[in-house]
């Protein structure tokens, strides 16, 4: 059976109940009970900022905006957001086979054919954590790895967090052969300052940074 790590159905992103229960949920549940979170948690600040943006961009295709102020009204007046529209966008065809981690074809957020092209430069699992790149000073101060040759592993959910971080937040680096031009310096968020306004629950925080007109 082909591996799968179907982020819409299965539980991968960390979340903050308002009884202080923390949860392992899915992005179908994330969004559908977001009215009854309290936030989405995580030990790194670079992987909240962007699990933030992913699921601001999934609301932003299932409403198709909000595209006046008045529709952003709303969606705030309900109080939660719509289940059925939730549903029929990550069911939909373009979408139900981009979210697996494992895709065989097209893995979430990954190209495929890259292994064999690059394996002198492949590295540990655990430095896909921008923290715990090889790149610069940080390695000395957070990556912290075991001595006795330990394999160095990491679950499927803690790699999709850690994935959508480094597509926010890598330092870059000079990754090429030899007459190919140079990669980028670094991800386009690492130079900005991301704002995320927070509100009482998960869907006010949601809400109050999916703005209308986009």
């Amino acid at each position: 059976m082909p591996l799968s790590f179907d982020l819409r159905d299965t539980p991968w992103i960390v979340v903050e109940t308002h009884s202080g229960a923390f949860l392992e949920c899915s992005t179908r549940q994330v969004l559908r009970d977001a009215h009854t979170l309290r936030a989405i948690v995580d030990e790194s600040p670079l992987v909240i900022a962007t699990l933030t943006r992913h699921l601001l961009a999934i609301l932003h295709r299932v409403y198709d905006g909000p595209k006046t102020l008045r529709a952003w009204q709303t969606i705030v007046r309900a109080g939660h957001f719509d289940p059925a529209a939730i549903d029929a966008y990550l069911d939909s065809d373009s979408v139900k086979d981009r979210m697996d981690l494992f895709h065989p074809t097209h893995p979430f957020a990954q190209t495929r054919g890259l292994v064999g092209a690059f394996s002198k430069y492949t590295r540990a699992i655990d430095e896909l954590e921008v923290v715990r790149s090889s790149w610069g000073g940080g390695r000395v101060v957070f990556r912290h790895r075991p001595d006795d040759g330990t394999p160095i592993t990491m679950a499927p959910a803690r790699a999709a967090r850690a994935l959508l971080a480094h597509h926010g937040f890598a330092t870059g680096g000079l990754i090429k052969f030899p007459g190919e031009p140079t990669s980028a310096t670094n991800a386009p968020l690492l130079r900005n300052a991301v704002i995320v306004l927070r509100g009482h629950s998960l869907f006010q925080t949601l809400v109050s940074n999916l703005l209308p007109g986009l």
